[in-house]
């Protein structure tokens, strides 16, 4: 075999192979409700982010998954009847439900544990 053949077959074969996708950055951390039904209480909240897609892992939204709009992790959603808030820093994601049956506001702050 030519050596041109057998770098044409070298790149062919790697080509044909799948990459896996990368893993997302796992956010995770307690939640206090702020106000309303349960006040004080502590909750914990963990999510995976890709790029502008958020799944929760755990929590109120469980497996549940939407996308941001935009480059960064600010922004708002809704599911079912949660609203959910999130303004991203250098140190932490802080992430605020509105929910509504029963009435309450939880504050999360989460950290990168990936």
């Amino acid at each position: 075999m030519k050596p041109l053949s057998i770098l044409i077959t070298t790149i062919v074969y790697f080509s044909s192979l799948s990459i896996p996708a990368l893993a997302g950055q796992i956010w995770q951390g307690k939640g206090e409700i702020v106000r309303g039904a349960g006040g004080g209480g502590l909750l914990d909240l963990k999510i995976e982010v890709e790029g502008n897609n958020v799944k929760f892992l755990t929590g109120p939204s469980q497996n549940q998954q939407f996308t941001l709009s935009g480059n960064s992790l600010n922004g708002s959603a809704e599911i079912a009847s949660l609203r959910w808030h999130f303004e991203q820093n250098p140190q932490q994601l802080n992430v605020t439900l509105y929910q509504e049956k029963p009435y309450r506001v939880i504050l999360y702050r989460l950290s990168q544990s990936n």
